[in-house]
């Protein structure tokens, strides 16, 4: 499947004959960035998002997490909030909890993540 992106005149962009978005002339680029987001939002897999979600972010939001796991409260949020972020984009879900959405994904928060690796590691130890 094939899809002819073009911008026509700068007010409106089509992909193929199936969807076309309409944006102000000031940011064409963007607009079009957004048009190609919003059709692979829509044509990839719930289950394929959520795959894409755990190989390619969440090892970003784990990585070194045991040496940063005393950092302040409100770092500790901000990664949180970059997860339920993450994981409404995956579910299309804008009116789910942050609880919910980690139960579908079958994921604990990241601070219960790193309270199990520093009890693996303690252990090992």
């Amino acid at each position: 499947m094939s899809y002819d992106i073009y911008a026509q005149a700068c007010t409106e962009i089509k992909i193929s004959r199936f969807w076309t978005r309409k944006q102000p002339t000031s940011s064409g680029f963007s607009y079009l960035l957004a048009a190609i987001t919003d059709l692979l939002r829509n044509l990839i897999p719930t289950e394929a998002k959520l795959q894409l979600y755990k190989s390619a972010v969440l090892p970003y939001l784990t990585y070194c997490h045991l040496v940063w796991n005393f950092c302040r409260a409100s770092d500790a949020r901000k990664l949180e909030r970059l997860q339920e972020r993450g994981l409404r984009a995956v579910y299309k879900n804008k009116h789910a909890s942050y609880t919910q959405l980690l139960e579908r994904a079958k994921l604990p928060t990241l601070a219960n993540r790193r309270l199990q690796d520093i009890c693996i590691l303690m252990y090992k130890v």
